[in-house]
């Protein structure tokens, strides 16, 4: 299987990361994450949330569609 996918109150704890979401979906052939929904993320000091966003983590970069919002908060 390349996906995993989880819904509901999501929640991503690890060393430099956290994260919360409704809905994510991570492809570990291409090491894209998908967050669907209100979604908020903490990286090291740095604050990103949005909607309906992707994060390339090989590239440590986010892409936005038409229909995303992001607001981040760089310190």
């Amino acid at each position: 299987r390349v996906l995993f996918r989880s819904s509901g109150n999501v929640a991503i704890e690890a060393a430099d990361i956290q994260a919360q979401t409704p809905y994510i979906e991570y492809n570990y052939l291409t090491d894209i994450v998908n967050f669907s929904g209100d979604s908020a993320i903490q990286y090291k000091q740095n604050h990103l949330k949005g909607s309906d966003f992707m994060v390339k983590l090989k590239e440590n970069s986010v892409i936005s569609s038409e229909k995303s919002t992001i607001t981040i908060q760089l310190d």
